[in-house]
């Protein structure tokens, strides 16, 4: 059984149900994990030094930049807007076909997703979930990219190894 979050404190409970007592209106559960998410905002947890790359880089630059930062992706820009997404899975797939000499254009992923620097970080966690993703770019209310929240910026957050 699972339920939450719940709305004040935002608690999330996974368990068995070992007991119901209706004259006392209680449920006894064995609780295998319990989450509470932190009220945060993306811009608080979001990696500020965005690392972005346009069209005409190399794939063999690109992977140098990942490699030497150790981060999997970044947005292409161009002319000061998002095209698209190259990560570490384009990569991979140009070296499998042979392809490292290879520029961004040719593996770019088009299908980049954004999230607003107000947005809580639950409605952030649930977005990554329901695209399947492990990062979005954050834009501000101009819609100018200013950084990138991860799955690793969320752990961070949630593990309390960030200070905000």
């Amino acid at each position: 059984m699972k339920f939450g979050p719940t709305p004040s404190t935002r608690l999330i409970v996974e368990g068995e149900v070992i007991e119901k007592d209706d004259l006392r209106k209680e449920i006894i559960i064995r609780i295998t994990t319990m989450t509470s998410i932190p009220r945060e905002i993306a811009k608080n947890i979001m990696s500020k030094n965005l690392i972005s790359f346009s069209l005409n880089d190399s794939l063999r630059y690109v992977a140098d930049v990942l490699y030497s930062r150790n981060i999997r992706g970044g947005p292409v820009i161009e002319d000061g807007k998002i095209v698209g997404l190259i990560t570490t899975s384009e990569i991979a797939k140009a070296l499998k076909e042979g392809s490292l000499d290879a520029k961004v254009s040719d593996y770019i992923r088009k299908d980049v997703h954004v999230v607003n620097e107000n947005e809580d970080i639950l409605n952030v966690i649930k977005k990554m979930v329901s695209l399947n993703v492990g990062r979005l770019i954050v834009i501000d209310s101009e819609g100018k990219t200013i950084g990138i929240v991860t799955r690793t910026d969320i752990l961070k957050r949630f593990a309390g190894l960030i200070e905000l």
